[in-house]
């Protein structure tokens, strides 16, 4: 066990801290009310004054309308209904023939939207700063951004300072990232491993069992749910909502992550009680079918509108509902 407890140090490094969290005009009065306004669902109205405010250069109106148009249920039923010339202008920089995405502009001057537009639109081979990246996302609450950088890292050849901070990272903010973050934990924990490195352990793992039971949880089927929408049978297949065996699986994992709660109401509203694992189990598999996994009803921007003060907004089941027939969802049953 002595390999195992040399690492141990490692996981003792304070909590991440860094720089600006929100642009600091985030609780500018204005904003707070067009934000407001979109929360209740009157999305043309908000949308138009955050354009308004984001051509006037405030820095979080122009973060959230890159957010809004960048989360198709948020935006896909806006854009169906108005021409090339109106999507422009309603969700992008008036520069060039078609515009340019307002993170872009946002991030000239503010250090998170420098931090999603770089994490956003990188190209293999880039030099990435992942450690004021992350750092900044994580610091400023943007989980589901962070999570997807580190989610399209693992196709790339990244050096093993950046496995380890990243590993860190997740072990050092495990509540925020949740069961999704144990999942990417565990490969990348498995990464450091098969390269011939020790990969760091939270300092309660302090015998074999422990570590034994730790890695046991990180590569949990519900983690893996958590990250994909798909629930691993553990007989080299992912259940499909098919059957009532598979239905109670798949909506019993829905309940067990505090994440989905938007998709537990939704249910609970639309469907009978008797229909409601059949709802469950078939939206979730229909929005994994879609790509919508990985903190699905996320806000379309945590370090500006909280996830809980979105869940409880008025247009929070009309997200759902549009996600839901996204993914081929025909109707309670």
């Amino acid at each position: 066990m002595k390999h195992v407890f040399c690492a141990l140090w490692m996981a003792l490094i304070a909590p991440l801290s860094m720089a600006n969290a929100a642009p600091l005009d985030a609780s500018d009065a204005r904003f707070q009310e067009v934000v407001d306004i979109w929360l209740s669902g009157q999305e043309m109205e908000a949308l138009q004054s955050l354009a308004d405010m984001a051509r006037e250069g405030h820095g979080s109106a122009k973060i959230l309308l890159s957010r809004i148009a960048s989360r198709p249920q948020f935006s896909d039923h806006i854009k169906d209904n108005l021409d090339r010339k109106a999507r422009i202008a309603l969700f992008r920089e008036p520069k060039g023939l078609s515009g340019r995405d307002w993170t872009a502009s946002a991030s000239e001057v503010d250090n998170l939207a420098k931090a999603i537009w770089g994490c956003e639109n990188y190209k293999p081979g880039d030099s990435l700063d992942y450690r004021t990246i992350l750092s900044t996302l994580v610091e400023a609450g943007e989980i589901r951004i962070a999570m997807a950088f580190l989610l399209g890292q693992r196709s790339q050849q990244r050096s093993t300072d950046y496995t380890v901070f990243a590993l860190q990272m997740l072990q050092n903010n495990a509540d925020a990232f949740g069961p999704a973050g144990q999942s990417m934990a565990y490969f990348l924990m498995s990464t450091i491993h098969l390269g011939g490195g020790t990969p760091p352990i939270p300092a309660d793992v302090k015998t074999e069992a422990d570590l034994r039971a730790y890695i046991a949880s990180l590569r949990s089927s519900l983690n893996g749910f958590a990250s994909s929408g798909l629930y691993d049978s553990k007989d080299n297949r992912y259940l499909t909502p098919d059957s009532p065996r598979n239905r109670q699986r798949l909506s019993d994992a829905v309940r067990a992550l505090p994440e989905l709660q938007p998709l537990t109401v939704f249910c609970e509203v639309t469907c009978s009680e008797t229909q409601q694992n059949t709802c469950l189990a078939e939206v979730s598999f229909a929005m994994a079918r879609t790509g919508a996994f990985l903190f699905p009803f996320a806000s379309p921007a945590q370090s500006l509108i909280d996830d809980t003060t979105y869940w409880s907004s008025d247009r929070m089941l009309g997200d759902v509902e549009r996600m839901a027939k996204t993914g081929q969802w025909q109707d309670c049953r």
